[in-house]
């Protein structure tokens, strides 16, 4: 990787690791040969061949999924680093220039890599700080690999119909699902350096800084929802019918004391037939501007309005009781918040909206935007 694409501190120790082809401490006792032999072991000296690296990615693309994914899970910092290298180096000395077929390639080792990241938590073989950040690395290797082609014009033909934006969206957004916004922004900004009037990808990254913000507070917390709003007002521009932007710059209005001017762009996303969930946070955060403007019969339309869309909207409930307790009194939120409570069951979870926020746009939640890569170059 280039000194300039260095846009992530994704450093870290390394271990050997492995399931599939030796025990770990076969592995272990022949890199002690290796050493004692020469004195010195690269990165390359470790992990599976290109042959068999190359068969991986061949059944991962041709719709073997679990095999393939089990396999990178359990590889360790170093044959992560090794396989990529030995692949990409194999996609340089390509005799006829790059090929669509090695262009192919390196995108199913990139939605290996990522597809690691993603279910390695389901898979009972946890990656780890250091063997995530490996994964990350490799995908953003190969990406940065077929992105060089495209730009250059050597990206053949039959491979155009994708471009390096998409797997940067969906790299940042499977590390927004991971709960790791700070790499999530980092992948956003280095695409956006490359296509820098993209509105999905201006929202992400504002996503991304506002998650941030809650994580760390503290001192931060203003700068943080500064650059989300920045990132959200950019969306817009480049895109003034993104009501997800609408909605979030609207909330960080709120949140930096200025509910006058999150209030016309909340009650436009609360009042555009769409996405419930979307809706239904539109009408909360509206009732908190109203609050914040000491109006408490807006603020408790507001909420009421959120609960009449999404009914286990706890966060709602709690909002309206304590509007009715200033407004109605103590019995007033009693109400409220005991029908709530005697009536909700586990399945609320799977309905609150509050609960995915933090993790992008409805779009961009759950993968989907790896799923659409998946699905276009992956047989089923």
């Amino acid at each position: 990787m280039s000194g300039g694409d260095s846009a992530l501190s994704l450093g870290g120790d390394a271990s050997v690791h492995e399931w599939w082809v030796l025990p770990a401490s076969a592995v272990r006792a022949a890199a002690l040969v290796v050493l004692a032999s020469t004195g010195v072991a690269t990165a390359e000296d470790y992990g599976p061949d290109l042959e068999t690296h190359l068969l991986l990615i061949e059944r991962y693309l041709s719709g073997d999924v679990e095999t393939p994914v089990r396999a990178a899970v359990s590889w360790g910092p170093i044959w992560i680093r090794s396989t990529t290298r030995r692949l990409l180096d194999w996609c340089e000395r390509s005799p006829g220039g790059v090929t669509a077929a090695r262009v192919r390639t390196a995108q199913g080792a990139f939605l290996l890599h990522t597809h690691a990241v993603l279910v390695s938590q389901d898979t009972g073989l946890a990656l780890g700080r250091t063997g995530h950040e490996e994964h990350v690395k490799a995908a953003l290797g190969l990406l940065r690999w077929f992105r060089d082609r495209y730009r250059e014009g050597t990206w053949p033909r039959e491979a155009r119909g994708l471009r390096p934006r998409d797997f940067y969206l969906a790299l940042a957004s499977a590390e927004l699902i991971m709960a790791r916004p700070d790499t999530a922004r980092a992948v956003a900004a280095e695409s956006l350096r490359s296509d820098g009037h993209d509105a999905q990808m201006r929202l992400l990254a504002g996503c991304a800084r506002e998650t941030e913000a809650v994580i760390r507070g503290g001192h931060r917390l203003d700068k943080e929802l500064r650059d989300a709003e920045r990132y959200f007002g950019e969306a817009l521009d480049d895109d003034p019918a993104l009501l997800e932007a609408r909605l979030r710059l609207g909330w960080v209005l709120v949140r930096r004391g200025r509910a006058e001017e999150a209030r016309p762009l909340l009650r436009t996303v609360a009042e555009t037939p769409g996405d419930p969930g979307r809706r239904a946070l539109a009408w909360l955060f509206l009732g908190k501007a109203h609050e914040e403007r000491e109006d408490a019969r807006a603020a408790i339309e507001a909420y009421r309005r959120a609960i009449e869309i999404a009914p286990h909207f706890q966060v709602a409930h709690v909002a309206l009781a304590h509007a009715l307790e200033g407004h109605a009194g103590d019995e007033a939120a009693r109400e409220v918040l005991v029908a709530f409570f005697l009536e909700s069951s586990r399945s609320w979870v799977r309905d609150d909206p509050w609960n995915a926020y933090l993790f992008g746009p409805p779009e961009m939640r759950l993968g989907r935007p790896f799923e659409a890569l998946h699905e276009k170059l992956c047989e089923r």
